[in-house]
């Protein structure tokens, strides 16, 4: 299958005033584009995940991912975990996936779900991942217009991801929510009316559920 798009856009919501108002909001990239990115399934999906032959809502399913409820567990009362994909590129509102894996729910025998071995494309909203970053761009390079900046904290602690739109290279756009503020050494959780959703392309994403990646993906740690 020819990977056309890449979709990856990330965008955050933080405690901080963003650098410039955000009068023309950051965009997905026009064309397909390359991603280099892992995340996992996004379980409020509400339903298995089709993976598509071509990125369009009509081509053939070759396989579902299936979604994970939050704090499932098997008969043996261990946490089932989500299933975990590399996203390889981006296309008009889908991602180009490869190697899913529900590998964490091998043990014991027979824990491990069914998942298309084959690449394939799902709707950017079927992933999620974290974001080690502070610093929101309008344009998926460091040589974009600045216009977020959470200081010293991270999207990860500041905000939850409400959708991802795309992604391009190490980056990716999203719109985050904005749940909590800093206070000096505390984070206030903010009620429904002072949260806040803002549109912008990050690196530093995180694949990882459980924990923090050590070291960003790209090497970044902005």
């Amino acid at each position: 299958m020819r990977m056309a798009h890449v979709l990856s856009t990330v965008s955050v919501l933080g405690a901080a005033a963003p650098l410039h108002a955000q009068t023309v909001p950051a965009e997905p990239p026009p064309r397909e584009t390359r991603c280099i990115l892992d995340g996992w399934t996004n379980n409020r999906f509400g339903e298995d995940i089709p993976v598509r032959e071509h990125p369009d809502a009509s081509a053939p399913v070759v396989g579902r991912l299936p979604v994970t409820p939050e704090r499932a567990e098997n008969a043996y009362g261990d946490r089932i975990y989500s299933v975990r994909m590399d996203i390889v590129g981006f296309s008009g509102g889908w991602l180009c996936i490869d190697h899913a894996s529900d590998g964490y729910n091998a043990t014991p025998p027979g824990g491990a779900r069914q998942i298309p071995s084959a690449s394939g494309w799902i709707p950017a909203d079927g992933v999620r991942f974290q974001v080690q970053s502070a610093h929101g761009y309008d344009a998926p390079s460091l040589a974009g217009r600045k216009i977020l900046d959470l200081a010293d904290d991270w999207v990860t602690d500041l905000g939850a991801i409400e959708r991802v739109l795309a992604c391009s290279g190490s980056w990716v756009l999203v719109d985050l929510r904005l749940t909590h503020r800093r206070i000096g050494d505390r984070l206030i959780e903010l009620g429904n009316e002072q949260q806040t959703i803002r549109r912008a392309w990050f690196r530093d994403v995180c694949g990882n559920e459980e924990t923090t990646c050590q070291t960003p993906p790209n090497g970044g740690g902005d």
